[in-house]
């Protein structure tokens, strides 16, 4: 069943269709695309808060592009989770400031579609920053319990840069981009083969004998 266009209810997390949450959406676009050019052959999902996340849409052939509240998205299709997308799917996934409250399975969610090797780019607020002191009420510093670090850890992606934006704006300065790739574990190779130089010494000896 579709899900409702405006998949927010009224809250503070409507912050983010303010004219200064989407200043920031387009303050933190050529970062998260200069991330993204890395990857240009993969298919990528962004996941935004608010309908005017990203800002502005990025023309990229193989992008999804959705906007919502942790549960139900709008966007390039309306959906609830999980999204209706095959498993390992996807090659980059960009997660912008995710509610604290659902982030357990939006993550979980969120591992099952990346491809192994896959990356998400997930934008949360610093937990360190003036303008935290300044606008503390503000949806960016929600977090779950544990942090985004450990939540990333819990669900099989691991860390390996974290991103800062310019600061140009003073709330885009006080978020960052932790950059995690999915890991699996290798199978195990098959069994190695007799070195070459054995089979003929060991073919020899039959037919002396």
């Amino acid at each position: 069943m579709p899900a409702d266009p405006r998949p927010r209810q009224v809250s503070v997390a409507d912050w983010f269709d303010t004219d200064a949450a989407l200043a920031l959406a387009a303050a933190q676009s050529p970062l998260l695309l200069r991330c993204l050019a890395s990857r240009p052959h993969q298919p990528m999902l962004w996941l935004g808060p608010g309908a005017g996340w990203p800002a502005p849409r990025p023309q990229i052939a193989r992008l999804l592009a959705l906007h919502g509240d942790g549960r139900r998205y709008a966007g390039d299709l309306c959906a609830t989770l999980p999204l209706p997308l095959a498993n390992a799917s996807i090659g980059t996934l960009v997660l912008q400031h995710p509610p604290a409250a659902h982030a357990a399975a939006l993550l979980a969610d969120c591992q099952r579609l990346l491809l192994p090797g896959g990356v998400v780019l997930l934008v949360v607020g610093r937990r360190v920053c003036t303008s935290r002191v300044l606008h503390p009420g503000l949806p960016l510093w929600a977090a779950p319990a544990g942090g985004w670090r450990g939540l990333l850890a819990d669900n099989g992606l691991q860390l390996r840069a974290v991103h800062r934006f310019d600061p140009g704006l003073p709330l885009s300065g006080a978020c960052v981009v932790l950059e995690a790739e999915k890991r699996t574990l290798a199978p195990i190779g098959p069994r190695p083969i007799r070195r070459l130089a054995v089979q003929v010494a060991s073919r020899q000896r039959l037919k002396v004998t």
